[in-house]
């Protein structure tokens, strides 16, 4: 074997040593109470952290979009009057925009409610009556939105 070689070894031989033992340190560290303790030292860190934020969540939508404003105010270099005028017209924009995005969504929803009756129909040729309530509680599309915005897609399967 070549120094080079026996070098390289020797290296990752180190470095394999080291991970291994700092593991094996680190879970020797999480036994019992002392895995306890730690969490509740990283709950208590995250309640800090949280009040050096700036406090509550349900606060920091409103306080982000405000941080927002404040930095694209200082990055276009807005003055008073324009900044107003500016994020007036901005509110507005994206009112016009959610109210467009609502209608498509309508749609959208009301271009596959059709397109699954005409599958309906054609699957009702080949299922029988039985087979068709169990497709319609796994397909309808008010039965996937129902169990998706109750959590219940894994559990159906």
């Amino acid at each position: 074997m070549t120094t080079k070689t026996k070098t390289i070894l020797a290296f990752l031989t180190i470095f394999i040593i080291g991970f291994a033992s700092g593991i094996l340190i680190s879970n020797t560290n999480m036994i019992g109470e002392d895995r306890d303790q730690s969490l509740i030292t990283e709950r208590g860190e995250g309640e800090r952290w949280q009040q050096f934020r700036g406090g509550d969540r349900r606060e920091q939508p409103e306080r982000a979009q405000q941080r927002t404003l404040n930095r694209m105010a200082e990055y276009l270099e807005l003055q008073e009057d324009q900044r107003d005028e500016l994020f007036g017209k901005m509110r507005e924009y994206r009112m016009q925009l959610r109210d467009e995005m609502r209608e498509f969504r309508a749609s959208e929803r009301e271009t596959i409610r059709t397109h699954y009756e005409s599958f309906r129909e054609e699957a009702a040729e080949i299922l029988n009556r039985e087979q068709i309530m169990r497709l319609d509680s796994f397909l309808h599309p008010d039965s996937v939105r129902h169990r998706r915005a109750m959590g219940d897609w894994e559990r159906s399967r």
